[in-house]
């Protein structure tokens, strides 16, 4: 798992909710996770961390339960990037902005 504060300052900090009752949500539902969310934090050396927490259907053992599965390393971006021409590709997938410097 990687610390957030070794890379840098956050740029820009994005969200993007997957439920499985929405439209195409059904490989959610059959693997058993009501919903997901992915948060994606852009950092000022350039890469951009990833965290899932999902939240698990309950079953005859476990009542429903969210399970965080902390922060990775995803990608590094090419040099020279603008964390606003990211933003702008991350949103066209879905994520919405909730922090970070370049709001």
């Amino acid at each position: 798992m990687a610390k957030l504060s070794a890379h840098g300052v956050e740029e820009l900090r994005m969200v993007k909710t997957e439920s499985s009752t929405a439209p195409g949500g059904m490989g959610l539902l059959i693997a058993g996770i009501v919903w997901r969310k992915r948060f994606l934090s852009i950092r000022s050396d350039g890469y951009i961390m990833m965290k899932d927490q999902v939240r698990l259907a309950a079953d005859l053992l476990n009542d429903e339960r969210t399970i965080d599965y902390g922060w990775k390393r995803w990608r590094k971006a090419e040099p020279g990037y603008k964390a606003i021409d990211l933003r702008g590709a991350f949103e066209a997938k879905g994520y919405v902005v909730v922090g970070g410097r370049a709001e």
